[in-house]
């Protein structure tokens, strides 16, 4: 489902998923001022075990994304090791420069289950307080790390958020 969850957020700007599972190989890339949304936890985006790196969803300059559930690999199993599969990605480049493309985006009432990297990661995004990611009331369980926050990535902020290892 990746192109055609991709091909609606190019074309239109909006991708509105029904209850259901949507199997994506991952890197969905949201455009400027896209959003993304479900019905809760009925619409569950799951990353392809085939899929070893990357993320479900990058957000960069003014998207949205909410009610909706991502998951990883689908395991109980907690990861002992940090690895490369992350659900929700809010970063720029990796070129070690501070981003000025990162702005403005919002994620609200999400789920994130079961990645072996992060539930949402924060990578090169913002060095200005008045720009940055706002998420609220999100549950993040059984990833290697809940929320992962690194270079130049201060200033989002983050309201109701539960990050949990383990079964739930």
């Amino acid at each position: 489902m990746t192109g055609a969850i991709m091909s609606m957020l190019t074309d239109t700007g909006y991708c509105h998923l029904g209850e259901g599972i949507f199997y994506v190989s991952g890197n969905i890339d949201m455009p400027e001022g896209s959003m993304l949304c479900g019905c809760g936890k009925k619409t569950v985006v799951r990353l392809l075990q085939s899929t070893t790196t990357g993320y479900c969803v990058k957000i960069e300059k003014y998207c949205t994304i909410e009610n909706i559930s991502f998951e990883g690999a689908r395991t109980f199993a907690v990861p002992s090791t940090k690895g490369t599969r992350n659900g929700i990605a809010f970063m720029a480049d990796y070129d070690g420069t501070p981003s000025i493309t990162t702005d403005h985006c919002m994620v609200n009432n999400v789920w994130c289950k079961f990645f072996s990297g992060a539930g949402i990661y924060c990578h090169n995004t913002s060095i200005n307080y008045a720009k940055g990611l706002y998420v609220s009331n999100a549950y993040i369980f059984a990833c290697y790390a809940g929320i992962d926050i690194d270079y130049y990535s201060e200033f989002n902020r983050f309201v109701n958020v539960c990050t949990a290892w383990g079964k739930y």
